[in-house]
């Protein structure tokens, strides 16, 4: 096992060196993207200008303009978006990850979109929170300052925060009202910053803390705190509850939209991390809407979050399934026409007849060959958060629903793979049959991994190094025999070369086994091949531990080239393909995206993506201008290894370089820049840690062992 992680782990670190790039195509998808940012205001005519976007995706629309969307580069997602009026012209600022304001000008036929700033350079676990703005004043939150402009966002600098008493508590957001009077809420109470005061000011409040802080178009005051809600219309002098009606859920965010109305998004306890009911303030009490969107799904994981709602004649809902509207006040909901496109997949197969199914954060779509529409099949009539896809040599196609587990699951559980129902189409997608004899019987375990080879036989794996198998037209058997067992042995992940052998990939606490198994054989034998050499395939499932360990995945094309990718929590370099067994590769794109899988299909090659949506690797890049990848040996030198309260890192290059170190978990926990040798000092516990030196000519990472 440690050699086949090894080759396979050097064999794509040499992918990471060459600098070649390629184009490829992208799948058109479905547009069910979800869609955290929902904005909308109000143009001098009195019409309202919309915007929506998803993680990395920005679009607009108006009676005037068609959509514009702007795509984040990879890595660079959208934080947040406010919404300006500047000299009469409407504007969305976008707050990036990387600490960027970008100002989109949307107004009849004026569309663009360009940097207008960057705020002060950021510790690395610093994340940025939220963006205001009102008139020419601009702010940012992150979870520990407050930054702002004067300008529009074109410079920026910290706030003084004079006044402020934030020692050991949180910040939990800022408002501002049409006179520029800022407001933050705290875990310590409400703060006020007058608009012509350098200085904030405390307010006083009838609870200790405070959470969410929000100013109505009427310019009411209104603050959350656990399951109350409490107003102003004093500007913060007097406060009284307003909580009648919202049955003890605790409030999320306040919305509003552009007839006055104002709605509470709220969620099921004080630990759940996102909304997924709406409230509407109306006659003094709230009153729920929207209760008709919802998962048909029982999965803790699979709540429906509602991230925001906008709008005037047509109100918009924004959620993890998309975008919805409403035409008659909020009473039913419609999933609308310009929602973003799909980009999070979750899986895809593609049956003989030419027929593409793909998993998305709302359920299964099919295209049937030679069309332009997808089709929802799955589930019918409602929704469930994305499942993995297999197919049969017959063409069956085979996926999860909900969960069935005998097996408690609280609520706070937020990783771990469930027992589900085994649902299976005949029919290239269109309909669905639920397929789970015995599924109850069998098993009573948790972190289930679930998989279908191309006879049909379907394996789930779990806790404790239990294995089973439901072979077609039978039901579910124990079938772990050579598997050790205990309660530390926990089932990672199947795959199968297409060629009559299964391999199962096991994890004890510290180490990782694969182990194989022919169709027709009952036992399980550790695995002994060696990585990417020969004609041997094994696609590694997401899993808990996929962020923690080199994460690369496999496939052969029909002419038997094999393809590869290779991610892990740090890096990123590409689509690879080699025809000669390892050899050589040679680099078709696809760079800096994470691929879940790829699948072969319409003598075409997709890399299924995490956040890019399907990509298209046809065999017209074969016969792109291509080079052949070459070893190379490291640049720099890091010691001493194992280290304890230091290390040093020295190498021959004349540039610049930056150094980054990580844990398991892939957070970051320290960066620097040197020229030639750099010490560094370390206080972390003992254990594994891995870094990634880069120059402008050369990329290294290893591992540090901490004593």
């Amino acid at each position: 096992m440690k050699n086949h992680f090894a080759v396979t782990f050097t064999l794509i670190l040499f992918l990471l060196y060459t600098h070649n790039s390629s184009a490829q195509k992208s799948l058109v998808l479905p547009k069910m993207e979800s869609t955290p940012y929902n904005f909308s205001t109000q143009l001098a005519d009195g019409s309202i200008l919309n915007g929506f976007g998803g993680d990395r995706t920005f679009l607009y629309s108006s009676k005037y303009v068609a959509k514009a969307i702007y795509q984040a580069p990879y890595n660079i997602d959208i934080v947040d978006v406010c919404e300006n009026i500047v000299n009469d012209t409407p504007h969305f600022y976008l707050l990036m990850q990387n600490g960027e304001v970008k100002d989109v000008n949307a107004f009849k036929d004026c569309q663009y979109i360009y940097t207008i700033g960057k705020l002060i350079p950021k510790p690395s676990f610093e994340p940025f929170l939220k963006i205001i703005g009102c008139g020419d004043k601009m702010y940012v939150e992150t979870d520990r300052r407050i930054c702002i402009s004067k300008n529009n966002g074109r410079t920026w600098q910290n706030d003084a925060m004079t006044g402020l008493d934030l020692q050991s508590t949180f910040i939990g957001n800022i408002a501002i009202d049409k006179s520029q009077n800022v407001y933050l809420s705290a875990g310590n109470g409400l703060y006020m910053k007058p608009a012509n005061n350098n200085s904030w000011i405390k307010l006083n409040i009838p609870t200790l803390y405070s959470e969410n802080i929000f100013v109505a178009i009427n310019g009411i005051l209104y603050y959350s705190v656990n399951q109350s809600v409490y107003k102003s219309t004093d500007d913060g002098k007097n406060w009284i509850s307003d909580t009648i009606g919202l049955m003890h859920t605790y409030s999320s965010k306040f919305c509003e939209d552009y007839n006055g109305n104002l709605y509470l998004i709220t969620h099921p306890n004080e630990s759940w991390w996102a909304g997924n009911r709406v409230f509407r303030s109306k006659n003094g009490k709230w009153e729920e809407i929207a209760s008709s969107i919802e998962l048909k799904n029982n999965d803790p994981l699979d709540v429906l979050v509602i991230f925001s709602l906008s709008g005037k004649d047509t109100l918009y809902l924004g959620t993890t399934l998309g975008l919805f509207e409403s035409y008659d006040n909020a009473n039913t909901w419609t999933a609308s026409n310009t929602q973003l496109e799909c980009k999070k997949m979750h899986g895809m197969v593609v049956t003989k007849a030419g027929t593409k199914l793909i998993s998305t954060a709302s359920g299964i779509y099919y295209q049937s060959k030679g069309s332009s529409n997808w089709i929802h099949s799955y589930p019918a009539n409602s929704y469930i958060l994305g499942q993995k896809l297999f197919i049969d040599e017959n063409d069956v196609v085979y996926t999860t629903g909900k969960v069935i587990s005998t097996v408690p699951i609280p609520y706070y559980i937020y990783f771990g793979h469930f027992l589900r129902e085994v649902w299976k189409s005949n029919d290239q997608g269109k309909t669905w049959l639920v397929d789970t004899a015995g599924i109850y019987k069998a098993i009573n375990v948790q972190n289930i991994q679930f998989f279908v080879d191309e006879e049909g036989n379907q394996y789930m794996g779990g806790d404790n190094g239990q294995i089973f198998t439901k072979r077609p037209g039978n039901g579910w058997q124990l079938d772990g025999n050579g598997i050790p067992m205990g309660k530390n042995i926990e089932s990672i992940g199947f795959g199968s070369h297409g060629k009559g052998t299964i391999y199962l990939e096991i994890y004890d606490g510290n180490n990782y086994t694969i182990f194989q198994r022919a169709f027709g054989d009952t036992k399980w034998v550790k695995d002994g091949m060696a990585g990417l050499v020969g004609n041997f395939v094994l696609n590694l499932l997401s899993s808990p531990h996929s962020f923690l360990e080199p994460y690369y995945i496999l496939k052969f094309d029909n002419k038997n080239n094999l393809y590869a990718a290779y991610y892990n929590s740090f890096m990123g370099k590409g689509v690879y393909y080699t025809s000669d067994s390892g050899t050589s590769w040679h680099r078709v794109g696809g760079d800096s995206v994470w691929y879940e899988e790829f699948v072969w299909g319409n003598d075409t090659m997709y890399g299924v993506t995490r956040y890019d949506g399907v990509k298209i690797f046809g065999k017209e890049l074969l016969n792109y201008s291509i080079k052949p990848i070459t070893e190379k040996n490291n640049s720099w030198w890091v010691y001493p290894n194992p280290a304890e309260s230091y290390f040093e890192v020295a190498g021959d290059e004349p540039s610049p370089a930056n150094i980054q170190l990580f844990n398991v978990r892939g957070q970051l926990l320290k960066e620097e820049t040197f020229t030639g040798s750099i010490k560094i000092g370390i206080n972390f516990p003992g254990g594994m840690y891995f870094y990634r030196i880069h120059s402008d000519k050369n990329i290294q990472t290893g591992t540090l062992m901490v004593k």
